[in-house]
């Protein structure tokens, strides 16, 4: 061999080493970057994940939230107490009946679920004192009829019986310390 030969032989050589450096060096970079691409993907995908389940529990919160709210009002609160009462006034005239209310106490013995006694007179024709109770067991609050009383006595100005009821009821109540009495 000539040297002119062996010096574009050796120069070949010496691209094809520098070359297949750089090829292995290029290589093993888009590799690292590709790990790092994977690593950050799985993290992105985590967080994705982690979002979608926020919503969703943000969601079902809101959800949560209306129901809470649609069944507090069947409780008295500091704030519905006087519709609460004011239902009784609506039952009285609707019915024709005299409704008092006579006490109203929170009742022992329900700290985790607080109730307030409430006593009520009835008093009228038997079939609006009747008509009055119908009416109070279905107000559209937590009302369980402890007892009633039924009594007649007299007569009134139109000469017919009186009748008069006694009920004590508890309240469901989100008022822990309720102590008014009437």
């Amino acid at each position: 061999m000539n040297r002119s030969s062996l010096i574009r032989f050796g120069i070949a050589a010496l691209i094809l080493v520098a070359t297949t450096g750089i090829y292995i060096y290029w290589q093993n970079q888009i590799g690292t970057a590709q790990d790092s691409v994977a690593l950050l993907r799985t993290e992105i995908n985590g967080k994705e994940f982690a979002l979608r389940r926020v919503q969703s529990n943000r969601k079902s919160l809101v959800s949560l939230t209306s129901t809470d709210s649609a069944i507090q009002e069947y409780f008295v609160s500091d704030t519905n107490i006087v519709s609460f009462f004011g239902a009784f006034e609506s039952i009285s005239r609707k019915v024709k009946s005299k409704i008092t209310i006579v006490s109203v106490a929170p009742q022992e013995g329900s700290a985790a679920h607080p109730m307030l006694r409430v006593s009520v007179k009835v008093s009228g024709s038997f079939n609006s004192v009747m008509r009055a109770i119908g009416s109070i067991e279905n107000l559209p609050y937590y009302v369980i009829i402890k007892s009633v009383t039924l009594d007649r006595y007299g007569k009134n100005k139109s000469s017919k019986k009186v009748w008069a009821a006694s009920l004590i009821l508890s309240v469901g109540s989100v008022t822990k310390n309720v102590t008014t009495k009437s």
